[in-house]
């Protein structure tokens, strides 16, 4: 008898943990096929977003190429995969990523302004600025190609400048086309210039100290 309750208490925490596997692996299936749906939902979503904002024409086309710089040599090369936050009004609007040729595009509706951030935790992140909140809607498309470099940060240098944004976008009546604010950009670039001049003097630094060590 002993024997027999033994058998069965074995039958039973087999059953148990064989129908626990089993639960584990649905719900795993579930929840995947679950974030699967709500991405190709979202994905939809601003597929439709888009499409419905190009039959009006009433919005901004943006897009251009992210690329990695590398600040000694001042080469560069498209960065795959590069991280796009863009805030509409400051609140967060939308996040993605561009393609592995480093190219991004979005459809920004008319009427808001935007702070558009590229990069991520690896890269010295970069701010643009953009108003489009003095665009008269109407059935013409608008096109602003806005090509990036960014690059990493560089031990000893100081790029808050860049907590700011390096360049800013406004819509000029008189040319009916959106242009960047020279007077801004004007102030700011000499700025970044003279940031990335020092960070590569370190760079040159690091370097002659590491070859003479050797």
């Amino acid at each position: 008898m002993e024997n027999n309750r033994l058998l069965l208490k074995t039958s039973l925490t087999r059953s148990y943990r064989l129908e626990s596997y089993q639960y584990f692996h649905i719900m795993r299936t579930i929840l995947f096929t679950l974030i699967i749906s709500l991405l190709a939902c979202t994905s939809n979503a601003q597929a439709r977003k888009a499409d419905s904002a190009g039959n009006r024409g009433n919005y901004l086309y943006l897009n251009g190429l992210i690329s990695d710089m590398d600040i000694a040599s001042g080469s560069e090369k498209p960065l795959p995969y590069s991280q796009v936050v863009i805030f509409q009004n400051n609140e967060l609007y939308v996040s993605f990523y561009g393609g592995k040729d480093g190219s991004y595009s979005f459809f920004l509706p008319l009427g808001f302004e935007y702070e558009i951030r590229y990069g991520n935790s690896t890269f010295v992140n970069k701010k643009l600025a953009l108003d489009a909140t003095q665009i008269d809607e109407d059935d013409k498309p608008r096109n602003i190609r806005m090509d990036v470099a960014l690059f990493k940060p560089v031990e000893g240098a100081d790029f808050s400048i860049l907590n700011e944004p390096y360049a800013r976008l406004i819509y000029d009546p008189e040319l009916d086309a959106v242009r960047s604010d020279e007077e801004y950009s004007r102030k700011r670039k000499p700025e970044i210039d003279r940031s990335i001049k020092r960070a590569k003097k370190l760079i040159q630094a690091s370097e002659a100290l590491a070859e003479g060590m050797n």
